[in-house]
């Protein structure tokens, strides 16, 4: 009797845990989450490679629940190993309409590739221009974005980049909560991020 009483105490609050979610989830803001820079930065002869998300959010009502928004800037990684998270970025969210722009810490890249010289077939041919530099996968580290809304700490919308990083947020929840519990977690400041 004692095993059924337990048992049932577990499957109520599983289930009544499960509902809240789904609540929460069906009254949460709708977000709209789209890369808005993404490239390679020149800062003197060093080359950065830079991304900027623009997040939109929208609630038909006033926001009454403790919202924080998450955004993790993904790298790729060595092939089989899951992408590596490089930089996270948390925030509260109180506006009930609202458009923010999250610039990720810059990945420093190697030096730029150089053109490959031409030899011309005749010499009374004129020189050929060099052909244009081959870029490696090291000119492109990054993977994407992961985005995720957290409403009283529950995760009630979430949006990714690509598939792999979408199926990251189902199935590595546990990664994406240390990056957020981490101390190199940044929390910069609201006003620096709305987008007026």
């Amino acid at each position: 009797m004692r095993y059924f009483s337990a048992a049932l105490v577990i499957g109520t609050f599983i289930s009544s845990t499960r509902l809240l979610s789904a609540e929460q989830s069906h009254h949460a803001p709708t977000l709209a989450v789209h890369e808005s820079q993404f490239g390679i930065e020149l800062r003197g002869k060093q080359r950065y490679s830079v991304s900027t998300i623009t997040i939109q959010l929208f609630s038909r009502k006033k926001l009454q629940t403790d919202c924080v928004m998450e955004c993790f800037f993904v790298k790729k990684s060595l092939s089989g190993d899951l992408p590596q998270i490089d930089d996270t970025v948390l925030f509260p969210v109180t506006a009930a309409r609202a458009t923010y722009e999250v610039t990720s810490n810059p990945i420093k890249l190697p030096p730029p590739p150089k053109a490959v010289k031409t030899k011309s077939s005749t010499k009374s041919s004129k020189k050929s221009p060099p052909n244009p530099p081959k870029f490696t996968e090291a000119d492109y580290p990054r993977e994407g974005y992961i985005v995720r809304l957290l409403a009283d700490g529950v995760v009630v919308r979430s949006q990714a980049s690509s598939h792999p990083l979408d199926r990251m947020i189902k199935d590595s929840s546990q990664i994406l909560n240390r990056a957020a519990a981490a101390k190199t977690a940044r929390h910069p400041d609201l006003e620096t991020l709305l987008k007026k």
